[in-house]
């Protein structure tokens, strides 16, 4: 599973079609409401925003009703934050981060979950200065540690 860049504030019937020259993303209570409902944000989500959380909780539910049975483990190749994260960096990326890690706690814990982290988790967005330490990488051992066994945990906070 990749780049989920879920957005836990999409609102349904909010504007799907903004300027994404001035709003990086749309379906969300600062694009407003559209002047034609037809514009607004469905439950399933739009192109232009990123996923609303209860369609990745449907696809936990779909897994585990019709796939689980033939998966031994589950790749997750990270991307948990919004595509606003440099907003509110770390706060937005330990919420997203641990809200991901408890999505799959709650529909993936009988089941190897192999987490690495994507391009938007870690290291401000946007940034070309590589610090040696990460603040994100204590917040996604926490976030996996259902998973990942302590020297696993270990080599990858180094």
């Amino acid at each position: 599973m990749t780049d989920f860049h879920p957005d836990l504030n999409y609102t349904v019937g909010a504007n799907a079609k903004c300027n994404l020259l001035e709003q990086l993303i749309c379906c969300r209570p600062d694009t407003g409401l559209p002047a034609d409902p037809a514009d607004g944000a469905r439950p399933t989500g739009e192109y232009g925003c990123d996923i609303p959380f209860p369609v990745i909780e449907q696809m936990g539910d779909y897994i585990n009703n019709n796939l689980k049975a033939n998966l031994d483990a589950v790749v997750w190749t990270g991307d948990a934050t919004i595509h606003t994260i440099w907003e509110d960096y770390l706060n937005t990326a330990e919420r997203y981060t641990r809200r991901l890690g408890q999505f799959f706690d709650d529909y993936f814990t009988d089941l190897q979950l192999y987490p690495i982290s994507g391009n938007h988790d870690n290291t401000r967005p946007n940034s070309q200065r590589w610090s040696p330490v990460e603040p994100m990488l204590e917040v996604s051992v926490q976030a996996w540690k259902h998973f990942l066994d302590e020297d696993e945990q270990a080599q990858y906070a180094k």
